[in-house]
């Protein structure tokens, strides 16, 4: 399957042009979710029905996964939550799972790369917990991180 992703500049979010938005891919141990390029998904503690990752700081770290207005998220089957959308302060639709915004981290720069698991940072005075997003929610470990905290 071949993916298409639009990207005008780094620090813009990649909007899925795909039926797929969301897929499950094997790695450190569990089922992640994955982008439609096999980049892992990635929730915050702190977001549950908005998004506080709003400013340019944020989104150029942690980058927003959105599909085209209009458009409905898809994924697996065995998903045990469900995939929506909000709509973002810029006006665009991110989606997420059960109401948790779902973003890539900006320093996994592979496929099945967990390294955004367990970091905590701040911006804009939120301070955040980031998680792999998993098919059942269970925790992952980080992968290919030095300490699985903060300090990128």
């Amino acid at each position: 399957m071949s993916t298409i992703t639009h990207t005008r500049h780094e620090w813009l979010p990649r909007v899925a042009l795909v039926a797929t938005t969301v897929l499950v891919e094997g790695a450190s141990g569990a089922s992640l979710l994955t982008d439609a390029d096999g980049r892992t998904l990635y929730v915050s503690e702190q977001e549950q029905g908005e998004a506080l990752c709003t400013g340019a700081e944020c989104t150029a770290v942690w980058i927003p996964l959105t599909v085209p207005e209009g458009g409905t998220p898809t994924g697996p089957a065995d998903l045990a939550g469900t995939l929506g959308t909000l709509v973002a302060q810029d006006g665009r639709a991110q989606v997420t799972l059960d109401d948790r915004p779902l973003y890539t981290f900006a320093l996994d720069t592979s496929g099945g790369e967990t390294t955004g698991e367990g970091v905590t940072d701040t911006f804009d005075g939120v301070t955040f917990t980031w998680h792999a997003a998993t098919v059942d929610g269970t925790r992952v470990e980080p992968g290919t991180s030095d300490d699985g905290g903060s300090g990128y």
